[in-house]
Formats: C-alpha cells, sequence, structure tokens
C-alpha cells in the first residue's frame, strides 16, 4: 500500500525510487502488531491500512534520521542529499495519510512524537553511558513513540483512551528487549549490575500487557520476554 500512495499521489521517478529503497526500514514485525491490534479492535482493512500507513511513513523517517545521524544510510547513494529530502517527504506523507483518517488526534499524540525527536538529540550527545540515561531513553526513545501508536490505532474504537498506557509499557519493554538483542552500547556498556537493574525494570511493565485483554499483546509477549529475563 505504500507503493499505491507514492503512485496515487503521482510522484515523479527519481522521488518513487529513492522513497522505495527506504521502506525496509519499518519492521514488519511491529506493523503486524499494530495491523493486528487494529483488526482486534473493530478496524476495517481499510481503516487499518490509513492508520498502518501513517505509522509505517513516521517509522521510515525515524529510522532514516538516526541512520543518517550514525552515519549508517549505505543505503542511499548520497545519504546527505537524498535522505535529507527523504525525511521531509516521508513526515508530509505521514501527515497525509493522518488526514486521511478525519479524526483529531489528541495533542498528546504529538508532543510524544516530537519528544522521540528531542531524545535523538540527546542520544547524540551521550559519550558514556549510565543507568539513569539508558532508563530515559527506553522512554523518551520507544515508551512515548509506541504510547502516540497506540492512541492512533485505537482513536474512534471502543478501546480509544485505554490503549495508550498499553503502548507505553510494550515500547519500553521493547527497547530494552531490543537493545540487548542487538547488543546495543546503551545496555552493554552498563556494568553488570545495571544491566540486571535496566532487565528488572522493563519487566515492571510486562504484568499490565499480560492482563491486557488483547490476544495480539500477549501473542507478542514471549518475544519480550525472551531476552528480558
Amino acid at each position: 500500500m505504500a507503493k499505491s500512495t507514492l503512485d496515487f499521489l503521482a510522484f515523479n521517478e527519481p522521488a518513487q525510487t529513492e522513497l522505495e529503497a527506504l521502506f525496509h526500514l519499518a519492521d514488519p514485525v511491529t506493523l503486524e502488531l499494530f495491523y493486528s491490534l487494529s483488526i482486534e479492535n473493530g478496524l476495517s482493512h481499510q481503516e487499518a491500512m490509513f492508520r498502518l500507513m501513517a505509522i509505517f511513513f513516521q517509522l521510515c523517517a525515524i529510522h532514516l534520521a538516526d541512520d543518517l545521524a550514525d552515519g549508517d544510510c549505505h543505503y542511499l547513494h548520497s545519504a546527505r542529499k537524498q535522505g535529507t529530502t527523504a525525511i521531509y517527504t516521508l513526515q508530509q506523507l505521514c501527515a497525509y495519510c493522518l488526514h486521511k483518517l478525519n479524526s483529531v488526534l489528541p495533542t498528546q499524540y504529538h508532543i510524544n512524537l516530537a519528544r522521540v525527536g528531542a531524545a535523538q538529540h540527546s542520544e547524540l550527545t551521550t559519550r558514556v553511558w549510565t543507568f539513569d540515561k539508558a532508563k530515559r531513553m527506553a522512554i523518551e526513545l520507544n515508551a512515548l513513540q509506541f504510547e502516540s501508536y497506540f492512541i492512533l490505532i485505537s482513536i474512534q474504537t471502543p478501546a480509544e483512551g485505554s490503549l495508550s498506557q498499553l503502548g507505553y509499557c510494550y515500547g519500553l519493554a521493547n527497547h530494552i528487549a531490543n537493545d540487548v538483542k542487538s547488543r546495543d552500547k546503551r545496555f552493554f556498556s552498563l556494568s553488570p549490575d545495571e544491566q540486571a537493574q535496566l532487565r528488572c525494570w522493563a519487566l515492571e511493565h510486562i504484568p499490565p500487557l499480560a492482563r491486557a485483554n488483547s490476544d495480539t499483546i500477549r501473542r507478542y509477549l514471549p518475544g519480550l520476554l525472551r531476552y528480558l529475563r
């Protein structure tokens, strides 16, 4: 559907080619989680896909910005030129998809995502990781991000207002689990005691997810727990 969106908007060939080269940046497992949650909460396939496309383009923009900052944007020939242009275009595509919803998102949705961007600035200037810094990044990079996405997929559904905290918990646990899985320095540069504290802190956010009235969330929990225990 992402490609069909570019076709519908009559994007020129260079734009289509460069943007399609970024589509791999959105994690398919995460997208599957959001889609399944949307359907579980009563959205039609079409309604779910409009919301999913907004998340898809936002995720691509966030990960592209991260790769540009880290010098890992090897999938573009001219990362500085193509990458910075693509971030702008992806953000407009996200805004277009949100507009198609004909629904006003709460201010907290936008505040959270702005704080995700601010956290990326902080991460770039961090040279030595501590437990407190790693904890703050888990909250600001992913807990708030997932909270916003859960708000988006639940608006105008019976779950509106009840999913945001679950998104916060899931995003936080997912952040720590991914840092362990990828051997990120945010986790592995900490002392063994701090690593254990960070795992325990992440596990404290699992019970609300386990108690949630959602088969989808419970289905994804084992993947998180694998790296947190």
